[in-house]
């Protein structure tokens, strides 16, 4: 058996560390998806890992214009300072932001109307039915 509790043929390629070359790789494959446009730190880290294809919905400048604080660099601006890394990546932007906007604006906006099924309650917040 070897150091890492499995017959040495079985656990040859984890203790050699090839798993992690092919999930990096995996990477390149993969497509992210998410609500709204991620901070700068987090564009940086889909940036650095290599993803094929980021998509967003709400950016960033809607959530500040709907009262939310951020910092104000848009994916766009870390995608096109990137472009020494590996791997090409595209990024495309507020997609389904007519699902999306709702679902996010209401949090800082009172006078946003609530997501599907929900009511504004006498404290200003969003209820389920």
């Amino acid at each position: 058996m070897s150091a890492c509790g499995l017959w040495k043929r079985d656990c040859e390629p984890y203790c050699a560390g090839t798993w992690r070359a092919d999930a990096i790789r995996a990477f390149t494959e993969l497509s992210l998806y998410t609500n709204a446009e991620s901070c700068p730190m987090c564009a940086s880290a889909i940036r650095w890992a290599g993803f094929r294809e980021y998509i967003y919905g709400t950016s960033i400048q809607t959530l500040i214009e709907g009262g939310q604080a951020q910092i104000r660099v848009a994916s766009l601006e870390i995608f096109r300072q990137s472009f020494d890394l590996p791997n090409p990546a595209r990024l495309i932007g507020e997609v389904l932001t007519n699902e999306t906007d709702p679902y996010l604006l209401w949090q800082n906006n009172p006078a946003a109307p609530c997501p599907a099924g929900c009511s504004r309650s006498v404290n200003g917040s969003c209820t389920p039915h």
